[in-house]
Order: C-alpha cells, then sequence, then structure tokens
C-alpha cells in the first residue's frame, strides 16, 4: 500500500516556542492516525552521546508522558498507530532545522473529509510560523523525489540547503519562504500561471500552493505546469532518473534543468 507524507522544515530559531508548537502538532495530529490502535510513542534524546529512548504503547496517560518530555531538547520524537505516523526531528547535522512529518495510507486520501483535515492541520502549523520548505505528496525513501533524483541535494542532509537553495522540490502541495513567492510574482502571477488550484499567501510568511483539488488528479501533466512556475527557484541542474518498479508511487519530476528555461 502506498503512503502519503506530509514534510515540513523550519528554521528553529524563527520557532517562538518551540515546545508548545512541536506540542500542537502531536495534539492535532495523533488522534486522527491512532484512532484506538495499538499505538505506540517514542521520544530519543542525545545525552553526552548516547541515546535515550521513551517507547511506550499508546494511552491517554503515555501520551501525556510523550509530552512532557517533547521538548526544545529532544532530536526525534513519534508516535504511530494502524493509520499512519507523526513525527518530529531536529536536523543530526545541524540543530537549527527542525522537521515535522505527517503519514497516512493513501485510501484516506480519497476521503474529501480527510483531505480538508490534513490541508488544515499543515496549514495551522505553516500559519504559525513561516516554513523553509514543505510539501504533500506521496512517502518515498527520501523526503522529495526531486532530492532523492538531483544530484545536489541528495539527503540526509538536504534541509540544510534551504537557506542557499529555498526550494527543495515540489509535489502535489508545495510550501515555499515568503521571499521566493514573491519573487515568482506574488499571488497574481501564481495564481494566473494555471500550476495552482489554490495559493495562499500565509499570515507569518510563506506560501501553501495546492496544485490540484485532489492527490488522485496531480499527475505529470500538472507537475509540469508547476515545475514551470516555480522553476527560477528550483535547484540548477537535470535531476537523474532512478530505477522504479510497478509497486513504488507515482514519481511526477520534470527531468529538465530548471535553470535552462
Amino acid at each position: 500500500m502506498h503512503h502519503v507524507t506530509a514534510w515540513l522544515s523550519f528554521d528553529r530559531a524563527s520557532l517562538p516556542d518551540p515546545v508548545e508548537f512541536v506540542h500542537a502538532w502531536f495534539r492535532d495530529g495523533v488522534p486522527v492516525v491512532v484512532q484506538g490502535s495499538q499505538g505506540v510513542v517514542t521520544a530519543e534524546q542525545m545525552v553526552h552521546g548516547r541515546i535515550r529512548r521513551f517507547h511506550q504503547p499508546y494511552s491517554a496517560d503515555s501520551f501525556a508522558a510523550f509530552l512532557t518530555k517533547v521538548d526544545d531538547t529532544i532530536d526525534h520524537a513519534e508516535t504511530s498507530g494502524t493509520g499512519g505516523f507523526v513525527t518530529y526531528r531536529v536536523s543530526s547535522r545541524d540543530r537549527d532545522y527542525a522537521q515535522l512529518t505527517y503519514t497516512v495510507a493513501e485510501p484516506r486520501l480519497r476521503e474529501p473529509a480527510f483531505t480538508h483535515l490534513l490541508l488544515d492541520l499543515v496549514q495551522s502549523m505553516v500559519r504559525r510560523v513561516e516554513p523553509l520548505y514543505g510539501q504533500i505528496g506521496y512517502q518515498r525513501h527520501t523526503e522529495t523525489a526531486l532530492i532523492r533524483q538531483h544530484p545536489t541535494l541528495q539527503p540526509p542532509y538536504a534541509v540544510a540547503e534551504a537557506h542557499a537553495q529555498p526550494v527543495l522540490g515540489y509535489d502535489w502541495v508545495t510550501m515555499v519562504p515568503d521571499a521566493v513567492g514573491v519573487a515568482l510574482g506574488g499571488e497574481p502571477a501564481l495564481r494566473d500561471s494555471g500550476a495552482f488550484a489554490a495559493v495562499t499567501r500565509l499570515d507569518r510568511g510563506g506560501w501553501f500552493l495546492v496544485s490540484t483539488p485532489s492527490l488522485f488528479a496531480y499527475d505529470m501533466g500538472a507537475a509540469e505546469r508547476v515545475f514551470a512556475a516555480l522553476a527560477p527557484s528550483l535547484p540548477a541542474g537535470t535531476p537523474i532518473p532512478y530505477e522504479t518498479s510497478l509497486i513504488d508511487p507515482p514519481t511526477h519530476v520534470v527531468l529538465r534543468d530548471a535553470a535552462s528555461g
């Protein structure tokens, strides 16, 4: 079964209250993915070169204890259940970067109500603080299809490139810093590009760009339109195609150099 992941990246220095920010992510997201299943809550902290783990079956009490441990010293926190999983991670190379992910099984996105819930959840977080980058699309072994195939943006440290190269990729939903949207012409130009069904400028800076009303309408044609709209801010160089199988999720990446026009 394919899974869909929302992936958000922030500069931790820009978080006005990192503890409350991360608590909100789990409080709002966990009830949906756990859904009464035998879920698990996990937290990891690096202490004097050793990793300490908090790992308990999900319950109201263990989740409350989990939230008390999820503060700005935690390197990785995760809750999981049959409905998917929610994570928070600090970059292992540079602790100034915080990443949030929310992963669910693809069939959930066939429910219009759930699609709205997911978009609202993600947008509620990027409305709190300007994103470095974000996207919603099929889960792969790496954060984005573009990073996976791009010669200059190889994981696990691709997020560290975000200051120099704000737009790390694109997908069904793409989130970019405020300066990127402005440089691309702002709301009128992004709407008139024909690449996006919805263009939202966020309260604290940044843009929330939805290419098609549903994930399942996002095809190669839609990806081409998003690529054309974002090309001036995408990494230079031609993405490298890689082998896929019939069981892999669709990969909508334009195999052209964005700098070539």
